[in-house]
């Protein structure tokens, strides 16, 4: 009888146990990762860094190949200013992609799958992207061709920059006094400008009322990053 009755309370606890099902599991507290960066936001990262470091080398992979080509002999004269592109530290919350470069950092966000934007705390820019292939390439900086700002870090470059700087003082100048827009360089002369500098890779300075002066090579007077 004893017997008996200990197998029934067995049986009793085993399906009092199978009816209480198992035991619920905790959830997770842990955020799920997020994806990583697009190529193309990786395109831009890396055109932003070199930018900053004047790493021609780099820059020209990033760029359409045939203004590399074209310029191929300048973009390799642009002397690097630091290593400290090579390592960055990153930092990717999905939306921003932070770099660390040295006391360099820069934010990246992608705005649409062909446009992105950089900052780095002083200012920014906007960046076009065309995918070549399996790779991404930067075509454009604030609406101008990037192969202008990769030359403008270059020893004509930054030449040009100074005659630009020239340019504009004396713009300045004439917009301070004339009513009419100025186009030309020509029109600053002589009464602002003794005479037109000249680019020493072959470009044409022309004086536009937003960018102020531009050369046909190295682009606007403000588009070095």
């Amino acid at each position: 009888m004893r017997v008996g009755r200990f197998a029934a309370l067995l049986l009793a606890l085993v399906l009092v146990a199978g009816c209480a099902g198992p035991a619920p599991q905790k959830k997770s507290t842990k955020a799920a990762e997020p994806a990583p960066p697009s190529a193309q936001l990786e395109a831009a990262a890396k055109f932003a860094l070199a930018l900053g470091a004047a790493d021609g080398a780099t820059l020209a992979t990033l760029i359409p190949k045939e203004s590399a080509a074209e310029h191929a002999a300048e973009i390799a004269s642009i002397k690097m200013k630091s290593a400290d592109s090579a390592n960055p530290s990153r930092s990717w919350n999905g939306t921003v992609l932070v770099l660390k470069a040295g006391k360099s950092e820069y934010k990246v966000m992608s705005d649409t799958p062909t446009q992105a934007t950089v900052s780095d705390g002083l200012g920014s820019m906007t960046l076009g992207l065309a995918q070549s292939g399996s790779s991404w390439l930067v075509t454009e900086v604030d609406g101008e061709p990037s192969v202008c700002s990769v030359l403008s870090l270059s020893p004509k470059g930054l030449a040009c920059q100074a005659n630009m700087e020239v340019i504009f003082v004396a713009h300045e100048m004439a917009k301070a006094e004339v009513t009419t827009v100025l186009t030309s360089v020509a029109q600053l002369k002589p009464k602002y400008l003794e005479k037109v500098p000249t680019c020493m890779s072959g470009g044409t300075y022309t004086l536009d009322p937003e960018k102020s002066v531009i050369c046909t090579v190295h682009g606007a007077r403000s588009g070095a990053w």
